[in-house]
């Protein structure tokens, strides 16, 4: 098994009405072999499963390694731009389960942009990792 550090959030940039497999698609057309998230919130708030957790993603080149990537369905960096709060629910649902399961504490959760200069995950990372205080450990 190997070693979680931290888990990266993300966002598509693209249509809300993506699903999983357009994004697997449009990896592998970009020579990917497949979808690099390990998990994707669609813009419903459903949540799949990409990439296995026990693989290394290709989500934030230099940082895969040791990290999950959740990614969120939709284009959030444009001025008017907001997270579904169904969709937004269900990430902080996801990844409190996932900080659960590995041990992880609020700083151990990042946007992409605290990764490297891009717009990605198109929301403050800070006000992801505030709604995830605010939910209670189960």
């Amino acid at each position: 098994m190997r070693t979680i550090n931290r888990i990266i959030v993300h966002h598509t940039a693209s249509p809300d009405s993506w699903t999983l497999e357009n994004i697997d698609q449009s990896h592998r057309d970009r020579g990917y072999s497949g979808v690099g998230y390990h998990f994707v919130v669609e813009s419903s708030g459903l949540i799949r499963l990409g990439r296995p957790v026990v693989a290394v993603g290709a989500h934030a080149k230099g940082a895969n390694r040791d990290s999950i990537g959740v990614c969120l369905v939709g284009a959030f960096h444009t001025k008017d731009a907001a997270v579904p709060s169904t969709q937004w629910a269900a990430a902080v649902s996801l990844v409190r389960d996932l900080m659960r399961q590995w041990s992880l504490t609020v700083d151990q959760v990042v946007g992409h942009c605290e990764t490297k200069a891009t717009l990605c995950p198109g929301f403050d990372p800070a006000d992801f990792r505030a709604a995830l205080e605010n939910v209670p450990i189960g």
